[in-house]
């Protein structure tokens, strides 16, 4: 008798699209479920989990209107009141002001799908495997129709989680219960549903067929009957529409390894939590230079939250912070340095270096000196540049009218501080940050774009050049830290005549390395580097309907990650190995990149709204 095989098997065609989960069995495992799932596949019939409409809130700015109310009014405008108060009066009877216009959210709210799972004895031993088997193929539904997968037990009603790693599918198969799912049960749970605010699309009731006859307000029906035979009973349907099915027993030995949780790949360790407010979708989310933290303000607040990011396999889970800017200013741009998180802020008349540069609040620099659009809801680009001999900072800036700014830490003692900032360069392109005491720009520069190297003084150092074409380049992106070229690989994005995105890679040395094309209406998000190795940076970009993240380069296109809402914001650590997001739904993602795209590791999630705590 040959002994059993725990190392990962190579999936036949028909199982692919299970993946990404018979991938944390062993080959006996993945035998006795590959059948089953096949199997049990067209029983389930065709989908309906559908998306629904709900009300739009506002978010953020957008624009400026000539209608509003008086609390969005322009501080230029206050600020004429003050100068010229008859002028201010007639702009007020003339319809002239101008006021910030809020942005409404899309009104659009995820479809789900819930399954809700017998625990009891019942359904102990074979029968549990069958959940395993159903939860496999209702999450490849939810992938299918973009849908968001929860799951419960029958004796715990109204108590939801999501689906997002093989933890989620040890935890349930860990929830053994002594007691027994009545039609007490299954009503609280029908109740529990039906008083949530967010429809639900199907609802998936799992137990034992000896259990009340009828749906009790579920849409979908799974019975599992474990008898004396050599065969498991399983029914499966909707209303009106019930199929049966005999599944053969599986062996003793894998069964028992995949009823205690035996995975080939160790289940994930996801910090959860809750914010203390609801996070803004406008901005994305800021890691500092070694993705280790992530920060992103709160809506409607001058507040932000910055959350540490636990390592994989990190037992040790940290709260998130609370970091508070003055009232009545506007945070222009924020810069994250190690743990520490600070910006300028900025109002009608001042300008105010929080936790920055040693330095308070001063006089606003000329508008040409320092451009900055007033109600824009996305910070600057900004960083951080340290002294040599660590004793102290420089802060650059890019403004809104593509200026590449820097400020210098006011030296102890000195009695007023340079108010105007050191003007570098036009015409930028792109800032990124290669190391605590330099980063690289792109700008342009007559028939050509520079690439540039700056340090902590202020010195700008040539480092390469790209060729303009017939076009402006219409961005650039930088990714790579730590080397001193200052980067690995940078992207230029021009457009097509047909109104795509072509992409051109570069290496260090501006070699041209790959062209590749997008659909314009394909976010660009940054560079990302799963493998670690200089040639295999790939652009992330978010397809049109918010919904997947998928990397595109030189050997075509793989998905990344897939949600089960929409995707609002969404931000690439600099060394190109961590993912930000945030949901419509208002929670914070942060996934770290493996040496493929099929090992994303889900590292955090924190819901925006709550009252701050850490699961």
């Amino acid at each position: 008798m040959s002994a059993p095989s725990h190392t990962a098997p190579s999936l036949p065609a028909p199982l692919q699209p299970w993946r990404q989960w018979l991938d944390c069995f062993d080959a006996d495992i993945v035998a006795m479920l590959g059948e089953w799932l096949l199997r049990m596949d067209p029983l389930l019939g065709r989908g309906s989990a559908r998306v629904h409409e709900r009300a739009s809130v506002p978010e953020g700015v957008g624009e400026l209107s000539s209608r509003g109310r008086y609390e969005r009014l322009l501080l230029s405008e206050w600020s004429l009141a003050d100068i010229a108060p008859d002028e201010f009066l007639r702009r007020a009877a003339n319809g002239e002001h101008l006021f910030l216009a809020p942005t409404p959210l899309r009104p659009r709210a995820a479809p789900r799908i819930v399954m809700v799972f017998d625990a009891g004895p019942a359904q102990w031993g074979d029968p549990r495997l069958v959940h395993v088997a159903l939860w496999i193929l209702l999450w490849r539904r939810a992938q299918s129709q973009q849908a968001r997968l929860q799951w419960g037990l029958a004796h715990l009603p109204g108590e939801l989680h999501d689906v997002a790693s093989n933890a989620d599918l040890l935890q349930m198969l860990q929830a053994r219960t002594h007691a027994v799912a009545g039609a007490a049960q299954w009503q609280a749970w029908h109740d529990a549903l039906q008083a949530e605010s967010l429809p639900v699309g199907e609802r998936w009731r799992v137990g034992a067929a000896q259990e009340p006859a009828g749906l009790c307000g579920f849409t979908h029906l799974a019975r599992i009957h474990a008898g004396w035979g050599a065969q498991l009973q399983v029914m499966v349907g909707a209303r009106g529409a019930v199929r049966s099915l005999a599944l053969p027993r599986p062996a003793a030995a894998p069964a028992a390894r995949l009823l205690g949780g035996a995975f080939l790949r160790a289940p994930e360790r996801v910090m959860t939590g809750t914010a203390n407010g609801r996070f803004s979708m406008r901005q994305p989310p800021l890691f500092n230079l070694s993705g280790r933290t992530v920060a992103l303000p709160l809506a409607g607040r001058n507040c932000a939250y910055q959350l540490r990011i636990p390592e994989p396999g990190q037992r040790k889970q940290h709260g998130g912070r609370y970091h508070e800017w003055p009232a009545h200013f506007q945070l222009v741009c924020a810069v994250t340095q190690d743990k520490e998180f600070g910006g300028v802020a900025c109002n009608a008349h001042q300008l105010y270096f929080w936790k920055l540069l040693r330095r308070r609040a001063q006089s606003r620099p000329a508008q040409e000196m320092f451009t900055v659009r007033p109600g824009v809801p996305q910070w600057l680009p900004a960083a951080m540049l340290q002294h040599p001999g660590g004793k102290g900072y420089a802060l650059a800036v890019v403004d809104h009218a593509q200026q590449l700014l820097v400020w210098g830490a006011q030296e102890p003692g000195a009695s007023s501080p340079e108010v105007n900032p050191r003007r570098i360069a036009g015409n930028i392109f792109a800032l990124h940050q290669t190391s605590p005491r330099s980063l690289v720009y792109a700008c342009a520069e007559r028939n050509f774009v520079g690439i540039h190297h700056l340090t902590y003084d202020g010195a700008a150092f040539p480092r390469a050049t790209l060729p303009l074409t017939d076009q402006r380049p219409r961005a650039v992106w930088f990714g790579g830290k730590g080397r001193a070229a200052g980067f690995h690989t940078c992207c230029v994005e021009h457009r097509a005549a047909d109104g795509r995105c072509v992409l051109t890679f570069h290496d260090a040395a501006c070699v041209k390395l790959d062209v590749v094309t997008v659909p314009a209406d394909w976010k660009r998000v940054g560079l990302i580097n799963p493998t670690g190795a200089d040639t295999t940076w790939q652009m992330l970009v978010l397809r049109a309907d918010r919904r997947a993240l998928i990397a595109v380069g030189g050997a075509g296109q793989m998905l990344v990650h897939t949600a089960g809402d929409d995707i609002m914001s969404v931000s690439v650590s600099p060394c190109g190995g961590r993912i930000a997001t945030v949901s419509l739904a208002g929670e914070l993602q942060v996934l770290a990149l493996g040496a493929d795209h099929d090992s994303v590791t889900t590292l955090a999630r924190v819901r925006g709204g709550g009252d701050g705590s850490v699961d």
